[in-house]
C-alpha cells in the first residue's frame, strides 16, 4: 500500500496490515452489519465491479 490507496475487504475475508517505515501511519475503518438474509436488497454486480474495478 502507498498514500492514497484504498483498500477494501469482504465479509471473513483474512486481511491485515502493518507499517514498514517511521512515518505516520494513519487509516479508516468501517464496520457494518452483515447483510440480512432475507427482505433485503442485493447488488452483486455492483460489489464485482468494485473488488475488480477496470
Amino acid at each position: 500500500m502507498s498514500a492514497g490507496d484504498t483498500v477494501w475487504t469482504g465479509v471473513g475475508a483474512t486481511h491485515g496490515f502493518y507499517a514498514t517505515s517511521d512515518e505516520p501511519l494513519r487509516w479508516l475503518e468501517v464496520q457494518t452489519p452483515t447483510p440480512r438474509s432475507q427482505n433485503a436488497f442485493y447488488f452483486p454486480k455492483g460489489w464485482a465491479r468494485s473488488q475488480n474495478p477496470s
